[in-house]
């Protein structure tokens, strides 16, 4: 990211959803809650491609949370989902890809899209 991350830039409310394994193993079942964290919301604008995907109807964004167990474990199998002030999901994004953060390794930078088919 462009900015060095701080704890005080966390205020919106995150869950990282994760498909269960159906009957031959494949991670194709319902999705089923991984864990919660608070996140910094970076909408992406401004590249080609970045350009590309909203002409499309997608929303790129980058979520950068706090360094963990759990969010070491993130891969594009996980989803995004904002969560409402009452707790409510809100948008959901899949995630593209995860990254410790190149300013700060407390950090985790997760880029995913929305707009797109979920899985």
């Amino acid at each position: 990211m462009a900015r060095k991350p701080s704890v005080n830039r966390l205020s919106d409310r995150v869950r990282f959803d994760r498909r269960a394994l159906d009957a031959n193993g494949d991670r194709l079942g319902a999705w089923t809650p991984a864990f919660s964290c608070w996140a910094e919301v970076i909408f992406l604008r401004g590249s080609e491609a970045v350009v590309s995907l909203r002409l499309e109807g997608k929303k790129p964004a980058a979520f950068v949370i706090r360094a963990s167990a759990a969010a070491r474990a993130i891969d594009p199998s996980y989803r995004v989902v904002m969560l409402n002030g009452d707790g409510t999901d809100g948008q959901r994004y899949n995630v593209t890809s995860a990254a410790e953060n190149n300013e700060d390794d407390a950090f985790i930078d997760v880029l995913a899209v929305s707009g797109t088919a979920e899985g």
